[in-house]
């Protein structure tokens, strides 16, 4: 019961909390703690007792009184105290969850168990306490130093008059507007970047949580969230049967959210699929597709959506809390259930779209599959390509080549059909409504081609642009490629800057979302190591590359403190996570124009990214763009990525390149390699081939879609073209700086022993593993540009920051988030997974 009163009078306190970041000053203003620190010995290795316990429990008790008296004296001067308060959030949290763990210890030490043996990948590189209740000390462990941080910090600010943070200004999302891909709100003009947690207060499906534990969520930087919809829902009797009870609910829900300035988005579920359906329409459970559990050829789909999503939005007429319609989830454009019992309205599906393909034309089938069918209902449907995976053979035979991509072709066609007739639907009710599907990253640069999905075709379809992306921490690898060395990283930022940057200069300024970001998996709350930090450089990673708004997997803990299976993904597996993101959010918004800015900014170098390589899965090409695209991100400014599909439409795409790098592809659309070639031909800028390293099968752009080769007299240009060999990313960025040239940067993060090097003198080698982006405010051009820097590896790294207007030294610059000065005419020194945003002076 003291532990209760003890609670209630911390939340009363936080009550008017924000959310935030750690600091990042890199002029050491004050002692920073090793990464991976501990403050005790016992802290989930050993045997957590009761003593132990109870003395570390005492020892949080008094740190959260101790940071809160420094917050009442810091406040009665005036001081912002929004990172603290967040802080103290926290630990009100984990005096609860760490009771809880303490108390069922075994039972979750037996499932954790059990889950190692159940899956093993997930285990690799985890630190695993030894003892069934390590968990609830290392938690204590955690929050105590995530205390000490934040008093350190204030302590920091209140004793130097010089020292002050920007205010954190309200980042909910309910009635902020959309711009060039962006949310604003509209009474300041100024960019609003919103989080919050998946799942979040959003767990309660069948009732609501009190205020106190709505409040408790939105304290943490809970800007957004979710409300799910299926058939099973809505219409659970019968086909003509809309659910009242459930809509009124929905509506009810969408009221007492917006009570809190939230907003959300109605995901329309194709997972529950009711009884009566499955009876009437039994080929729905075959050749399932696209994170769907049923068959979309089946034509009452498209009539039960229709009339759901005009009920839906019929009633809830223009609700201000709901802001879009997700219709996808982790969307792979695979075949996912029973893929060989093929039903007959899938074959028939299939002939139609053959025919409309070749405009009724028999005869191009026949050539360009080299067989003599005489109908197109004698052409069977390939589904032997499990996954919608081609695997080419080594000759590039052209039939096999065109019977594959026609495969994935129609997996496209009747995945997109599904969802152009749901946004119609919505589109009929209200032509204003906003719509995105959640696509799964990880699938994007792989080479195989999952179901041939066309990511930009979607784009075209939906008026938002979403996705689902792991940035975990080291030694997670997700994309491998021969040269690539990932244990050099602190993070796995790869696949997120790939992925962002892909949606960000494809998608012609829609807003880009990730509604289920991971920057963990920690296996069922087990991993107690994962360092201070790590979720500050996932976020500074995704929204240096484009990101509008995310929401974090998730919100898995219920007010006991017991957790739901969703644990293992969660911020909420240590204190430590679930503060750095809530303050790093805090902070991406007080400076939410500079993050703009730096998103925003122009992207000379491009990357030509050839959607034809994965539809015939020419794995060659997919490392060299790997490689490629690592070694650009620490040249400095963001690459830009350009398609075939993009080109197929405008050569205007090329427009802004300064330089075009192109990875070894044998193959190309006739449009695009015309582009390519005028593109070179006639511009200033230089083309570069990254060239593979083992000898070509073929010479580079040899066959066209069909595997037709092209004419020698059509290639005769590439003869001409700027090569360089695939390596290691990094000695690949150095074999490309001297064809970079073209593009001019204000500002440069070096490689200060490379630099001053005499025999690289006049060589300006950037710090490798250092993220480093700059840009000008509008107002403030006179004042300088501000860079931000990401350290990615595990080891801290030093970096000369230069400015191409700034001779002979002298360079000054001050660190945004508690405006401290830095001296920036020597190296500067970042340590593993620190972030500093600096305001050069000119």
């Amino acid at each position: 019961m003291k532990l209760l009163l003890f609670l209630l009078q911390v939340s009363l306190a936080v009550l008017s909390c924000s959310s935030v970041v750690k600091t990042f000053g890199g002029s050491g203003a004050f002692k920073q703690y090793d990464e991976m620190s501990h403050l005790h010995q016992d802290d989930g290795d050993g045997n957590c007792t009761t003593s132990i316990f109870d003395k570390l429990h005492n020892e949080l008790l008094n740190a959260t009184s101790s940071l809160h008296r420094l917050v009442e004296a810091a406040e009665a001067k005036g001081v912002d105290c929004t990172y603290e308060k967040t802080s103290l959030s926290v630990a009100n949290a984990f005096l609860v969850y760490t009771q809880y763990d303490f108390s069922h210890g075994k039972n979750q030490a037996e499932r954790t168990r059990a889950f190692q043996r159940e899956n093993p990948e997930w285990y690799n590189g985890v630190h695993l306490p030894d003892s069934s209740t390590g968990l609830a000390c290392a938690e204590l462990n955690r929050t105590v130093e995530v205390l000490n941080r934040a008093r350190q910090e204030l302590e920091v600010l209140t004793s130097d008059p010089r020292l002050k943070r920007l205010p954190v200004p309200d980042h909910r999302m309910l009635g902020l507007q959309e711009l060039d891909g962006y949310f604003y709100r509209e009474e300041t003009g100024k960019p609003v970047f919103p989080g919050g947690y998946d799942q979040g207060i959003w767990k309660y499906w069948y009732g609501f949580p009190t205020d106190n534990e709505t409040q408790a969520v939105v304290d943490l930087g809970q800007d957004s969230g979710e409300l799910s919809i299926s058939i099973a829902t809505v219409m659970p009797i019968n086909e003509t049967y809309i659910n009242e009870t459930f809509l009124k609910f929905l509506r009810s829900r969408l009221d007492y959210y917006a009570g809190f300035g939230l907003s959300v988005s109605i995901y329309t579920g194709c997972r529950d699929v009711p009884n009566w359906l499955i009876t009437k329409y039994p080929d729905i459970e075959l050749f399932m597709a696209s994170g769907c559990y049923y068959n979309l050829d089946v034509p009452v789909l498209d009539l039960l959506w229709k009339r759901i999503l005009t009920a839906v939005y019929s009633y809830l007429n223009h609700h201000p809390a709901l802001h879009s319609f997700r219709l996808g989830n982790e969307v792979w454009f695979g075949i996912y259930g029973n893929k060989t019992a093929i039903p007959q309205v899938t074959v028939e599906r299939w002939h139609s779209w053959l025919e409309t393909a070749y405009d009724g034309k028999l005869s191009d089938l026949n050539k360009f599959y080299g067989t003599k069918y005489e109908g197109f209902t004698q052409v069977p449907l390939p589904g032997s390509m499990k996954g919608g995976h081609l695997h080419p053979d080594s000759s590039y035979d052209p039939a096999h080549i065109s019977i594959g991509l026609d495969f994935v072709g129609f997996l496209n066609n009747r995945s997109l059909s599904y969802w152009q007739n749901m946004i119609s639907a919505l589109k009929s009710v209200n032509s204003s409504v906003k719509t995105h599907i959640k696509f799964v990253d990880k699938g994007l640069f792989s080479p195989w081609a999952y179901g041939g999905v066309d990511r930009i075709a979607m784009n075209d379809v939906t008026d938002w642009v979403g996705c689902d992306t792991r940035i975990m921490p080291y030694p997670v690898q997700q994309l491998v490629t021969p040269n690539r060395d990932h244990l050099q990283y602190a993070l796995d930022w790869l696949p997120a800057a790939l992925g962002y940057t892909f949606m960000r200069t494809t998608a012609d300024n829609r807003v880009v979302v990730d509604q289920e970001i991971h920057p963990i998996i920690t296996s069922r709350d087990r991993n107690t190591s994962i360092a201070f930090g790590h979720v500050t450089a996932a976020m500074w990673v995704g929204h240096l590359h484009g990101l509008s708004m995310n929401l974090i997997w998730s919100w898995s803990r219920y007010p006991n403190g017991s957790a739901s299976d969703g644990l293992f993904g969660s911020l909420l597996t240590q204190p430590q996570t679930l503060n750095d993101y809530a303050r790093t959010m805090s902070y991406i918004n007080a400076i939410a124009d500079v993050v703009h800015a730096l998103a925003t900014a122009p992207r000379p170098v491009c990357l030509f990214m050839n959607g034809l390589s994965k539809r015939v899965s020419e794995k060659q090409f997919w490392d060299i763009f790997i490689d490629t695209f690592e070694a650009l991100v620490f040249y400095g400014p963001q690459p830009a990525i350009i398609t075939d599909f993009m080109l197929q439409k405008s050569a205007t795409y090329l427009v802004p390149c300064k330089v075009l790098l192109v990875p070894y592809t044998s193959f190309i659309e006739e449009t695009v390699l015309t582009r390519i070639a005028s593109y070179f031909k006639s511009s200033n800028s230089a083309v570069v081939l990254v060239a593979s390293t083992t000898p070509e099968q073929y010479p580079v752009f040899s066959f066209n879609e069909r595997g037709i080769r092209h004419s020698a007299s059509d290639l005769l240009w590439t003869k001409r073209l700027t090569r360089v060999s695939d390596q290691a990313p990094k000695n690949l960025l150095g074999s490309l700086l001297s064809f970079l040239t073209p593009v001019k940067r204000i500002v440069q993060c070096l490689d200060p022993d490379r630099q001053l090097n005499s025999e690289n003198r006049g060589t300006q080698y950037p710090t490798w593993g250092l993220i480093c982006r700059y840009a000008y405010l509008e107002k403030s051009a006179a004042a300088g540009p501000i860079v931000a820097v990401i350290n990615t590896l595990t080891v801290a790294v030093k970096t000369l920051i230069i400015h191409t207007w700034v001779k002979g030294g002298g360079l000054m610059g001050t660190d945004l988030y508690m405006s401290q000065p830095i001296n920036l005419s020597v190296p500067i020194e970042i340590r593993p997974l620190q972030v500093i945003v600096i305001q050069l002076h000119v």
